[in-house]
């Protein structure tokens, strides 16, 4: 074995103490081209009835293929560990992008059509019509609904106050909003 094994080994001999390493790396000095290997290394000192050393029990045990599969194991935590990040990055980005869709786009379409049927409605009252205002009524009030589950499905969605307020003011807007109903 190599001289700095011999004086890593050297006080445990002396002492006649167990000597125990785990995976203690070794390159191989008429084989370079193996790469560095691994060995669980083991100096057990058998004594006589003396209590001197009669022998010297010295065992190794190759645990390269363990050792690279260890690596291997913490550089594939590694990666999921970053796809998992950039999988809740993406998925918040859509979030955030259908909320502000629904916020923008179709609130703002159910907004004017709210309008023109209220519009609508207050020029029908006192006018003698041929139709029922009934469904006009109904109109609104179904706009105003969707309106209202819209704006509820954009803001569970991704709350616009996360942006511009913080997780903290987002919560509280979300259970203050939540108790009224």
């Amino acid at each position: 074995y190599p001289s700095a094994l011999e004086q890593e080994l050297e006080p445990f001999r002396k002492e006649k103490r167990i000597y125990s390493r785990a995976a203690r790396p070794f390159v191989f000095p008429d084989h370079p081209e193996w790469g560095t290997t691994y060995w669980d290394l083991g100096l057990v000192p058998i004594l006589d009835q003396a209590g001197e050393i009669e022998l010297l029990l010295f065992t190794l045990k190759d645990v390269t293929g363990q050792v690279r599969a260890e690596e291997r194991s913490l550089q594939y935590v590694a990666q999921l560990k970053a796809l998992s990040h950039r999988m809740l990055t993406v998925q918040e980005e859509e979030r955030r992008a259908i909320a502000r869709e629904l916020h923008d786009e179709i609130g703002q379409g159910l907004t004017a059509v709210k309008i023109h049927l209220q519009a609508m409605e207050l020029a029908c009252q006192g006018c003698k019509l041929s139709f029922s205002t009934e469904g006009l009524l109904e109109a609104l009030l179904t706009t105003g609904t969707i309106l209202d589950q819209v704006r509820n499905l954009s803001l569970n969605l991704r709350p616009m106050q996360i942006d511009d307020l913080g997780l903290a003011a987002a919560l509280h807007s979300l259970v203050v909003r939540d108790a009224a109903t």
